[in-house]
């Protein structure tokens, strides 16, 4: 249904036509409401950038009492798994090992002294640093022999000293205990007194100390979870700007497509760092998306201030736009988990919820235009912004063969100018008008996916938004093979967040050209469906006529609402106009045609002294005039006829408008349109 689509065949070039923008990158519109659904939680955690991500799961944790005690100090770095992936939660621990959870839950530094008077811990010991530190910090006063017996099972007594020495020197006990085994003159009763009064060591069932006896990892892990949970009146100024600043940087970042994350990597360990890995490869994904996100008042609520454990709650809304019409507002609510590190705040682990406030269109109407590329893409430097103008649809891609070869004309440089003016970019993909090769690679499963595999790495490759597919002159036979095409196209578009639109013919029930869609099944797959509203009288058309009468385009539209949602429905406009021809020969009337811009049929009026005359009916000026025995009619297409065919799109309360081809109307036609579907938002 393109203007000329013999002169295309014997270019062999991709097919004419028109089809336009796309919806949610994460949505699918669902036309009985008019809202949009969320498709599917991968591609909700992409919108917030909040993946998931793995972190290593210990099997023999699983259901064990400390299972939250372990996976948590794991989470802050604290507590390290072995090799074989295993925490060995009931193994007894060692003097070295609970030496290395205080030291690193404490984040102390060395101080430059080093304490080689424990000749049984070599530099190379993996615990060297720790015991220096925690000598330094005068942990291990205790300690004061010639060795330290590093792989010695620690003693419930000496766990009670160490972290009675870790404790603020202005912590009061006010909690009485007392022991069975342990008596007032007993050597270190302060100690024992001070960590149980504390709660971070506990007495036995039968109401002994057992100073002798020894943990296993699992119990130490949870002394040192009840130490840094520990009450603490740390600043919460510090505490709210840090919260803040961290996720005001995050979604910095993602509007930015920047994988630095600058100010969010390095405010992050363990847990938390692995997500924000998973931003950084998000990111790669956010540079072929078209999208946005605009951030609410942040408001931060301290949970918990605790010795060396803060968490914070982070509640705002958040706007995330899609391309040009398209955006979801989200009510966040995020736990920040975090701890000391190198001197300052990090999180370790983090949570979100969210809420969806609405998902909608915005009002203004979407403004898409065909860019016909002949046979190279050219150089747009120095092309201007069209105002009003939203999407571009760059005729690239063409199916050659049913060996899924396809004719390439994309060029990158052209997506990054339209990206800089502000236009999403759907790639028109053609089939050539070959409907026996199209039946061929619809008809065949295999060759249908390699197809559908086929469209998206080209779209990624382009970085393009959408995909416009443009199959036309197909057999009416091969319609559910068609719609099986885009409903699989649809899924794995959705999935790169890539909009998919279908054109489409008006109804005519005695055309294969209009019999091989199912516009009602397309329409449940595909984002949107462009109506191609011209092409009324064809090249090859039998008699001259109008290329778009109003009435004929406004029927059209009407048919086609009966099949299609309002919102998912693009009527498509034509910025060119026929020039008919027709001689009388051999006592018939010869009738031919050849397409013509606006301003050349203008031309032809003038330089011919026509006279135009308005012609309601078709809602265009009509001239004719007589030249080498021959008649010629026009019916113009310009500002008048197309602002009468986009208030249609106003009319009927549509998603937009889009236009064959740019570069074939007048200048001022871009102000017509904006303006017509500008008003529709007021």
């Amino acid at each position: 249904m393109s203007y000329n689509k013999n002169l295309y065949i014997n270019y062999i070039i991709v097919v004419l036509i028109f089809v336009l923008v796309a919806s949610f990158i994460i949505s699918t519109v669902n036309a009985e409401t008019n809202t949009y659904k969320n498709y599917n939680s991968e591609i909700s955690s992409t919108e917030l950038f909040q993946p998931n991500a793995n972190f290593t799961s210990f099997n023999d944790v699983k259901g064990h009492w400390a299972e939250k005690y372990m996976n948590e100090l794991s989470y802050m770095e604290i507590l390290n798994g072995f090799v074989d992936k295993t925490m060995k939660p009931d193994r007894v621990i060692t003097r070295s090992e609970f030496i290395t959870m205080v030291v690193r839950v404490m984040d102390l530094k060395d101080n430059g002294r080093k304490y080689s008077n424990y000749t049984d811990i070599p530099e190379n010991h993996w615990a060297y640093s720790y015991i220096n530190k925690a000598k330094g910090y005068g942990l291990l006063d205790y300690f004061n022999g010639k060795y330290f017996y590093p792989n010695k099972i620690i003693t419930r007594e000496e766990m009670a000293i160490i972290i009675s020495k870790a404790l603020p020197q202005n912590f009061q006990v006010d909690k009485q205990v007392s022991f069975s085994d342990i008596k007032s003159d007993y050597a270190n009763k302060k100690s024992i007194d001070k960590a149980a009064s504390a709660g971070i060591i506990n007495g036995k069932p039968d109401g002994s100390f057992s100073p002798q006896g020894s943990s296993s990892r699992a119990e130490a892990a949870a002394m040192i979870y009840r130490f840094i949970n520990l009450e603490a009146d740390e600043q919460e100024s510090v505490i709210l700007n840090f919260a803040k600043g961290y996720e005001t940087n995050i979604i910095k970042s993602a509007n930015e497509k920047s994988s630095t994350l600058t100010g969010v990597i390095e405010k992050s360990i363990g847990k938390e760092k692995n997500v924000n890995n998973e931003r950084k490869k998000v990111v790669l994904e956010l540079k072929k998306l078209n999208l946005s996100r605009l951030l609410g008042q942040v408001h931060v609520n301290i949970i918990q201030n605790s010795l060396y454990k803060v968490v914070a709650e982070i509640s705002y809304e958040l706007t995330v736009e899609r391309g040009v019409s398209k955006k979801t507002v989200y009510t966040i609510t995020k736990i920040l988990y975090m701890t000391y590190r190198d001197g300052s705040l990090k999180v370790y682990d983090s949570s979100l919820n969210y809420s969806v406030v609405s998902q909608e269109g915005s009002n203004k109407k979407i403004n898409l235009t065909w860019d016909y590329i002949y046979k190279k893409t050219p150089d747009m430097t120095g092309v201007q912004k069209i105002d009003g103008l939203d999407v571009v649809s760059p005729t690239w891609f063409v199916l050659q063969d049913e060996s899924i070869n396809i004719l390439d004309k994309a060029d990158i440089s052209y997506t990054n100018w339209a990206h800089d003016k502000g236009y999403n970019v759907w790639p028109l993909f053609g089939n050539g008008f070959d409907k026996e090769m199209t039946a061929k690679v619809l008809g065949n499963p295999s060759k249908r996916t390699k197809l559908v595999n086929k469209i998206i790495e080209l779209s990624l490759k382009y970085n393009a938004d959408g995909i416009n597919m443009d199959f036309e002159n197909m057999r009416t036979e091969d319609s559910d093979e068609y719609t099986l095409l885009i409903k699989e196209l649809s899924e794995k578009a959705k999935e790169k967040g890539l909009y998919v639109s279908v054109d489409v013919t008006p109804i005519n029930k005695h055309s294969n050209w209009s019999t091989c869609y199912n516009r009602k099944d397309l329409s449940k797959y595909a984002d949107y469906i462009i109506i191609m509203g011209y092409d009324q009288h064809w090249e090859g058309s039998p008699v001259s006529g109008s290329v778009a009468q109003l009435n004929w385009v406004e029927d059209s539209l009407k048919k086609i609402l009966e099949e299609v949602p309002a919102d998912k429905l693009i009527l498509a406009v034509p910025f060119y106009t026929r020039l008919w021809q027709e001689t009388y020969v051999n006592g018939k009337t010869v009738v031919t045609s050849k397409a013509l811009s606006m301003e050349e049929g203008e031309k032809a009026i003038k330089e011919n002294n026509a006279i135009k005359v308005w012609d309601e009916e078709s809602g265009q000026y009509y001239a004719e005039y007589k030249k080498d025995g021959s008649l010629y009619r026009i019916w113009l297409e310009d500002e008048n006829s197309i602002k009468r065919k986009v208030q249609l799109a106003n009319k009927y309360d549509i998603a937009g408008v889009a236009s064959w081809r740019k570069g074939f109307e007048k200048p001022e036609i871009w102000n017509v349109i904006d303006s017509v579907l500008s008003a529709a938002s007021l």
